[in-house]
C-alpha cells in the first residue's frame, strides 16, 4: 500500500509522500494476530550485537485479564549498552495495532526508556498499550542486591490476596 501511495504521488507530482518508510511492520491477521518490526534475535546474534530481551504476557496486563486474553505476549529487543530499541514482536489480540508504538520509537532512534517514562494508560483505561512499559522494565538492569525479607513477604501477601479474590 505504501509503495502505491509513493507511486501515485510521484505520478501526479505531489510532494506528499516521496519515499517508503525504511522501517516496515509486518502483521499476520490470524487469531491470535502476529506482528513484528525491526530485528529478530537470530539477526542480532548473527551480527554479534550485545542485546537484551524484555518480555511481558497479556495475562499480566489488566486489560488482557479483562478481555480474557491470556495467551498474548510482547517481546522487546534492545541494545544492552545504549538501550536503543532494535525489535518488537507481538502475538495476541490487537498485535497489528500495538506494533506501531514500537515502530514509532524505533523510527526516532528511541530507547526503552520511552516506554518506562511514558504513560500508556490513557482513556479508556485499562488498555493493552500499558504492556510496553511493563516489558521494558522487565528488560531493564536488575538490582544487584537481593530484596529484603520484608519486601518479599509484602509481595507474597499481595499474591495470595489476588489468588483468593479471583484477580491475577
Amino acid at each position: 500500500m505504501e509503495q502505491g501511495r509513493v507511486a501515485a504521488c510521484h505520478a501526479f507530482g505531489l510532494p506528499y509522500k516521496t519515499h517508503v518508510a525504511p522501517l516496515t511492520p509486518f502483521g499476520v491477521f490470524t487469531i491470535p494476530e502476529i506482528s513484528m518490526v525491526g530485528a529478530t534475535e537470530e539477526e542480532l546474534k548473527a551480527k554479534g550485537v550485545d542485546y537484551e530481551v524484555g518480555r511481558a504476557r497479556y495475562e499480566h496486563n489488566a486489560r488482557g485479564q479483562i478481555i480474557g486474553e491470556s495467551d498474548g505476549a510482547l517481546k522487546l529487543l534492545f541494545d544492552k549498552a545504549t538501550k536503543r530499541l532494535l525489535g518488537v514482536h507481538i502475538i495476541g489480540d490487537r498485535a497489528t495495532e500495538l506494533i506501531h508504538i514500537g515502530q514509532m520509537v524505533m523510527s526516532t532512534g528511541g530507547t526503552i526508556d520511552v516506554f518506562i517514562d511514558s504513560v500508556f494508560t490513557s482513556r479508556p483505561s485499562p488498555s493493552c498499550t500499558s504492556t510496553p512499559p511493563t516489558t521494558a522494565s522487565a528488560g531493564s538492569p536488575k538490582p544487584t542486591s537481593a530484596p529484603s525479607e520484608v519486601a518479599l513477604n509484602r509481595w507474597r501477601s499481595r499474591t495470595r490476596r489476588r489468588r483468593h479474590t479471583g484477580c491475577r
